[in-house]
């Protein structure tokens, strides 16, 4: 918990150094999935075998994963007027669409962190979770992120 909280802290302070409003939805987002991606890499990193399986870190990653998974959403308003976003056009124009990638992954992580609370738990029974996750993660990402 306390790594989180310097990754924030440090991605809010550079995020100011940008002259970005770091205030904006589009910067709590991007903090959120800064966040997300700090927790899955720890995830994948320990199913992969490049960091060591500690089944109760995994635990407590999947829980903060999953708690993650349902906050940046709230951080795509529709743009008004002239108002510019990086996120790209069809995150509005097939809402729908988006709102349901979106209710796939917290699926996804609300599974793995279920699966990572089993008791023994290994590598082998975590994976397909993992994954799912991940497809979830990409589908969204080849749909919806601009690059």
């Amino acid at each position: 918990m306390r790594q989180v909280f310097w990754v924030v802290l440090a991605s809010v302070l550079l995020n100011g150094c940008g002259g970005a409003d770091s205030d904006s939805p589009e910067a709590r987002r991007q903090v959120v999935f800064k966040q997300m991606l700090l927790s899955s890499e720890e995830l994948g990193g320990m199913l992969r075998g490049r960091l060591a399986f500690r089944p109760e870190r995994f635990a407590e990653c999947a829980r903060e994963l999953n708690n993650l998974a349902a906050l940046p959403w709230q951080y795509f308003p529709s743009p008004e007027g002239d108002e510019r976003s990086t996120a790209r056009p069809e995150v509005w124009d097939q809402h729908a669409r988006f709102e349901a990638f979106a209710q796939q992954l917290q699926v996804a992580t609300e599974a793995l962190q279920l699966a990572a609370s089993m008791p023994q738990v290994s590598v082998d029974q975590l994976q397909p979770a993992l994954w799912q996750v991940e497809a979830a993660c990409k589908r969204c990402h080849e749909a919806f992120r601009a690059y």
